[in-house]
C-alpha cells in the first residue's frame, strides 16, 4: 500500500507539473495571437484560451502543491474543484447538445448576427474588420452569398476580403467567393463540435481519474498522519 500510494504521488505531481507548464504556454500564445490580432473577435477564441489556460495553471497548481507539501486541504480543494468542472462539463455539454440539435434556431441566431454587422459596417470600424478578416478566413462573401447585397458597398464594388488576393482591388460578384458567411460558419461549427466533444469527454475522464487520485493520496496522507 505504501508503494502504492507514493505512486500515486509521483503521478499526481508530475501530470499536474506537466498541466501547469501547458496552461501557461497556452496563455502565453494566447496573449501572443491577441497581440498580432487586435481586430478578430469572432469567437473571442483568444480571451477564452487566455481564462481557460489562467483556470487551469491555478487548478494544476493546487495539485502540485498539494502532493508536495501533502496537504489535506489544498488536496481536498484540487479533488473538488475538478469533480466541480465535470458538472459544469456535463451540463454545458447538454446545453450545447440541445442548441446544436436545434439547427435552425443556430442558423437563425448566426443569420441575423451576421446581417446586424453587414448593415452597420460603414459605421462600426471593428464590425469591418471582423467581417473583412471572417470572410478571409472562410472564404465566403455576404449572408447567403455575394449577391445578397449585403457585402457591397456605397460605390458598387464588393468588400476586398470577398475576393482572392489577386481580384482584391476590384472585387465584383464575378470574381467574389460563392458561398455565404452563414453556411460557412455553420459548417465550421459542426465540424469542431465533434472534435470539442472528443476533446470535453477526454478532459472529463482524466478529471474524475484525477479527482480519484487525489482523493486515494489523501487518504494515504492522512492515514500516515494519523488523521484517520
Amino acid at each position: 500500500m505504501l508503494c502504492i500510494g507514493r505512486l500515486a504521488k509521483v503521478v499526481l505531481f508530475v501530470s499536474n507539473l506537466l498541466l501547469f507548464v501547458a496552461a501557461c504556454g497556452l496563455v502565453g500564445l494566447a496573449i501572443i495571437y491577441r497581440m498580432h490580432n487586435p481586430g478578430l473577435r469572432i469567437e473571442s477564441i483568444d480571451i477564452f484560451a487566455i481564462v481557460a489556460g489562467v483556470g487551469v495553471a491555478l487548478i494544476a497548481f493546487f495539485g502540485c502543491c498539494g502532493v508536495y507539501k501533502e496537504n489535506i486541504c489544498l488536496l481536498t480543494t484540487y479533488s473538488s474543484v475538478l469533480i466541480a468542472l465535470v458538472i459544469i462539463q456535463i451540463a454545458l455539454a447538454a446545453v450545447a447538445f440541445l442548441t446544436i440539435g436545434d439547427k435552425h434556431y443556430l442558423e437563425a441566431g448566426i443569420r441575423n448576427h451576421l446581417k446586424d454587422m453587414y448593415d452597420d459596417k460603414g459605421t462600426n470600424k471593428e464590425y469591418m474588420d471582423i467581417l473583412s478578416k471572417m470572410q478571409t478566413y472562410f472564404e465566403c462573401c455576404g449572408v447567403d452569398e455575394s449577391k445578397d447585397m449585403y457585402a457591397i458597398l456605397p460605390n458598387g464594388y464588393l468588400m476586398n476580403s470577398c475576393c482572392e488576393p489577386k481580384f482584391a482591388d476590384n472585387c465584383r460578384i464575378a470574381t467574389a467567393y460563392k458561398d455565404g458567411c452563414q453556411a460557412q460558419i455553420m459548417k465550421f461549427l459542426e465540424n469542431n463540435f465533434k472534435i470539442i466533444g472528443g476533446i470535453a469527454v477526454a478532459a472529463g475522464v482524466a478529471e474524475v481519474v484525477g479527482a480519484i487520485i487525489a482523493i486515494c493520496v489523501k487518504r494515504n496522507i492522512m492515514s500516515q498522519q494519523n488523521y484517520v
